[in-house]
Order: C-alpha cells, then structure tokens, then sequence
C-alpha cells in the first residue's frame, strides 16, 4: 500500500510522484493517507514508557515533516 509505504518514510510524496497518479489514485492515495492519520493520532500515549513514546513520535516523521 503506497499510504503506508509514504507514512514510514519509504516513498517521498513529491510532484514527481503525484504527477504518476491518476485522478482516482489520487483520491484512493488521500482517502488511505486520511485513515492512517486519524488510526495513528486516536492511539493513546504511555507517558511512562519514553522509548514507545519516542518511537511513536518517529513513525512517519519523513512523511509529515517537510524537512525530513
């Protein structure tokens, strides 16, 4: 699934790669990108395990961060 492969820092969402895509890969890309969003900001935190807590906050930080 490219949603997850661009969550985990596998694939570089750019206009190189949007460009590649359809109208409706387009929306099938956004409509996946949408539920690992809200599946992975509804997930609580164990503010007393600092290493989940940091790995957690790792997970997907290519994808969302524009800076890397």
């Amino acid at each position: 699934m490219m949603a997850k492969d661009i969550m985990e820092g596998y694939i570089a969402l750019n206009p190189l790669v949007l460009k590649k895509l359809d109208a409706s890969s387009f929306k099938d890309l956004h409509m996946h990108l949408h539920k690992l969003q809200t599946t992975i900001r509804s997930g609580g935190v164990d503010l007393s395990n600092q290493e989940a807590l940091r790995a957690r906050n790792q997970v997907g930080h290519g994808a969302l961060c524009p800076y890397g």
